[in-house]
């Protein structure tokens, strides 16, 4: 039993605090209550949670998670009464005006399903996000940072969103080019990756490197969802993380201070182009976070890291935590690319360093290991040739980023000698798109399979009973463990 007068290190009681934020969160989603809502408690918390870390006492871990719950309820609160007056409106055709927050992405019918963070309902003013699905006609017009006016059913919404929208009508969208230069700089650059790309192979490339996932044909974003390769088109922590290992490794030459702040830049790029989505919220902060303490010689537990930035996402959303998939799947991702890759290679290997193909294979099946749980629970199929597919593409997706990027920028500027990069380009890109259609088309690809709640806790379980048996065994320390190295 540890005497609870004994010292801790800050880091532990930051970690548990950030715990508490998410167990609040998830408490205000099912018992709301009014009086705890007011920001000046926050002051209070902060304050005590100060004076704690201070203590430095053991017991203080204690109190530091009941602080970090009611910080995380008193967040979680005031966003479900802010979202709680468009609920009078569920099942009325209103009228709803909103900013377009991310790209917008095609249903299997070819629709148009975008994220609208709401301004009004009924001329009220109201906040929430909202899920919309448009005709397939109407979304070609639209592009993420536009400010739209909709009118439709509204409907009770699901996991983090207020309310859903379907096949509602454009009345009117307002676009301030100023706005958002990022989304005309991706738009640009999408110009000139589809100048001389095929539309499939295009469209690739501009997922890779812009995470443009809307020029997608229907039926192979279909077949990238069957072989599991649907996060390298869509803003994820993975191309991210390529981007910030390929300029840290590639300015260092020059010396660490420009290596940082090239990966610094690369990180606010890439999620100035790709735009905030809950994934690429979390790459970001770990990317940020990662490339500090790299430059300043620290080390970052990667455990400390998982609670810290899921918090400070909660505290700027809550609804994150309360279903959105794409939150969870990326901090699930990470968790085993950071957690379970390292004990598994040292188990199997020890202390030989991994090469690109080993790393890769690793990685790629300790994020699907990770996420495979909530891939079964939500979407109830299960991909057989997800990780032979993986082995197959991903060593040459930091190649295929480069040269796409390459071929953009050349159509653009230098259109005479552009082609002499299109053609591997497009080479390229068909090995891909071909694996991608042979295992599709395989009868056995996936299946379906029905996982409820209690079967996800009890996977879970046995994958952290087995992580932690690896990690004992391993004897490694997860203090070396960097994603930008």
């Amino acid at each position: 039993m540890i005497p609870t007068d004994q010292k801790f290190h800050p880091v532990y009681g930051i970690t548990t605090m950030c715990f508490g934020v998410l167990l609040g969160a998830i408490f205000a989603r099912f018992w709301l209550s009014g009086w705890l809502v007011n920001y000046f408690w926050f002051f209070i918390y902060i304050f005590i949670a100060f004076v704690l870390l201070r203590i430095g006492r053991f017991w203080c871990v204690v109190a530091m998670l009941i602080i970090g719950i009611l910080m995380g309820y008193t967040r979680g609160s005031s966003e479900m009464l802010a979202n709680l007056p468009i609920t009078k409106f569920y099942n009325q055709n209103v009228k709803i005006s909103g900013v377009i927050t991310e790209d917008i992405s095609k249903t299997k019918s070819g629709d148009g399903a975008m994220k609208l963070s709401i301004k009004t309902v009924a001329d009220q003013i109201a906040s929430g996000n909202l899920w919309v699905v448009v005709r397939a006609a109407d979304a070609v017009n639209l592009r993420r940072s536009d400010d739209i006016i909709l009118e439709g059913k509204l409907k009770e919404g699901f996991g983090s969103f207020s309310g859903s929208m379907y096949r509602a009508k454009v009345i009117e969208v307002k676009r301030e080019t100023a706005k958002d230069p990022f989304v005309d700089v991706r738009d640009w650059l999408s110009g000139g990756i589809h100048k001389h790309l095929p539309e499939k192979e295009a469209a690739l490339g501009a997922g890779y490197i812009l995470g443009q996932k809307q020029a997608l044909p229907v039926d192979f974003d279909e077949a990238l969802r069957i072989v599991g390769l649907t996060h390298v088109v869509v803003a994820s922590g993975y191309n991210l993380t390529i981007l910030v290992r390929l300029a840290r490794r590639l300015f260092m030459r020059v010396s660490r201070y420009t290596a940082a702040i090239s990966g610094v830049a690369m990180t606010l790029t890439f999620i100035g182009i790709t735009g905030i989505s809950p994934s690429m919220m979390r790459a970001g902060l770990v990317s940020l976070l990662s490339l500090i303490a790299w430059y300043y010689g620290r080390k970052l537990n990667p455990i400390v890291l998982l609670f810290f930035t899921a918090a400070i996402s909660i505290m700027v959303q809550p609804a994150y935590i309360w279903g959105d998939v794409g939150w969870m799947l990326s901090f699930a991702s990470f968790a085993g690319v950071m957690l379970f890759a390292p004990v598994l290679q040292a188990y199997f290997y020890g202390e030989k360093p991994p090469g690109t193909v080993r790393q890769i294979l690793g990685e790629t099946f300790s994020a699907q290991l990770f996420t495979l749980p909530i891939i079964l629970m939500m979407f109830g199929t299960l991909s057989n040739v997800s990780l032979i597919v993986n082995l197959l593409v991903l060593p040459f997706i930091p190649l295929a980023m480069f040269m796409v990027f390459v071929t953009a920028i050349t159509s653009l500027w230098l259109p005479v000698i552009s082609p002499l990069f299109a053609t591997p380009t497009l080479w390229l890109l068909q090995y891909m798109t071909g694996i991608v259609d042979i295992f599709s088309e395989l009868s056995w690809a996936s299946v379906e399979v029905e996982f409820s709640l209690p079967m996800v806790i009890v996977s879970y379980l046995l994958i952290g009973i087995l992580t932690t048996w690896l990690y004992r065994r391993s004897r490694i320390s997860y203090n070396n463990v960097n994603i930008v190295e």
